[in-house]
């Protein structure tokens, strides 16, 4: 779950940050991220990181 989980939560907030196009828009003339969005893409990567520091600490004090 970890292996595949951590870089689509990744992916996940990264879309959140970056929503799509409109449609009938150019590409170039994409929507911001709303508050919720953001909110929701740094809790996303706060996860993400606790899991690769969690990681790190589990090989650092393996014996």
């Amino acid at each position: 779950l970890t292996g595949a989980g951590l870089p689509a939560l990744f992916a996940l907030g990264l879309r959140l940050l970056n929503p799509a196009p409109l449609p009938g828009r150019p590409a170039t003339d994409r929507p911001t991220a709303g508050p919720l969005g953001r909110t929701l893409a740094g809790l996303i990567f706060a996860v993400v990181l606790a899991a690769i520091g969690w990681g790190v600490s589990v090989i650092v004090n393996h014996r």
